[in-house]
């Protein structure tokens, strides 16, 4: 990441607060005894957690305004891999794969094996083709079919026939 000097997150709440000190850490920023408590949520003029002048605090937003700090958004975690993705290169075309890694350097940056071949990617044989991709997206959840017992069961109903 760029030079994190004179940058700051708004905190919105105390768990956000939490996700945002945990990633100044992983930032490599010494993040002294705060814990994100300074919130939007209650109104608190000190919720701007950064480092100003080399220095990590939370300051309020008229020191971010002096400072001429960058006010940025907590960065969303990027899911990790391997993990299942829908792949394709042609939209008519899209397949389940174990996407292994992603480098956004190649013009088919999604890597992956076949869906049928992860059982033995996990058990270790790695004398597995790698299929390259240019398009991924996460899969949606498929709608889980029901019976009309299973659904009445879920509700906490009980069917009666009537004749």
């Amino acid at each position: 990441m760029e030079n994190l000097d004179n940058t700051v997150i708004e905190v919105l709440t105390e768990e956000h607060g939490e996700k945002v000190i945990a990633w100044w850490k992983k930032q490599g920023i010494h993040t002294r005894c705060k814990i994100g408590v300074c919130t939007k949520k209650y109104d608190n003029d000190y919720r701007y957690y950064g480092v100003i002048n080399g220095i990590f605090d939370n300051c309020s937003i008229e020191e971010v305004r002096e400072n001429n700090a960058k006010i940025i958004e907590l960065p969303t975690e990027e899911k990790t891999f391997p993990r299942m993705m829908m792949c394709w290169d042609n939209e008519n075309l899209a397949f389940n794969i174990y996407v292994l890694f992603y480098d956004k350097q190649l013009n088919y940056p999604y890597i992956g094996i076949l869906a049928s071949d992860v059982e033995r990617y996990k058990s270790g044989d790695y004398n597995i083709d790698l299929i390259y991709y240019k398009n991924a997206k996460e899969i949606e959840e498929q709608p889980k079919e029901m019976t009309l017992d299973e659904v009445c069961k879920e509700l906490g109903y009980k069917i009666k026939i009537v004749k």
